[in-house]
């Protein structure tokens, strides 16, 4: 995957797989599952066209919300920049823009 070729190559320590972080909300315990955690805190979501719908993009919310109480930051990354070799160097500078701010939730859209 692009994505974790950019971080490698970067440096930076980052974990995939099956990965579950814990978290909690009023309703109950969750065990949410990232695409990649950048170590130590920062959670990278590849997005499909299927978060475009309503349901998807509520869902969304709540688990960015979710990871944020955390303590987690979230980038989501616009799963065209990932298909598209030509987008690669726009997607590299901006990951690691991203990767360097300050708020909880960034997204990177092709």
């Amino acid at each position: 995957m692009i994505v974790r070729e950019i971080l490698a190559q970067e440096g930076h320590v980052y974990l995939t797989g099956n990965l579950e972080i814990p978290v909690e909300d009023m309703v109950g315990k969750w065990r949410l599952r990232p695409d990649i955690l950048v170590v130590p805190n920062t959670v990278i979501e590849v997005d499909g066209p299927y978060h475009k719908t309503p349901t998807e993009r509520r869902k969304t919310k709540w688990r960015d919300a979710l990871l944020v109480g955390a303590g987690y930051r979230v980038i989501h990354i616009d799963s065209e920049l990932t298909k598209n070799q030509k987008l690669r160097d726009y997607l590299k500078t901006e990951l690691n823009k991203a990767i360097q701010e300050t708020e909880a939730i960034v997204r990177i859209d092709a």
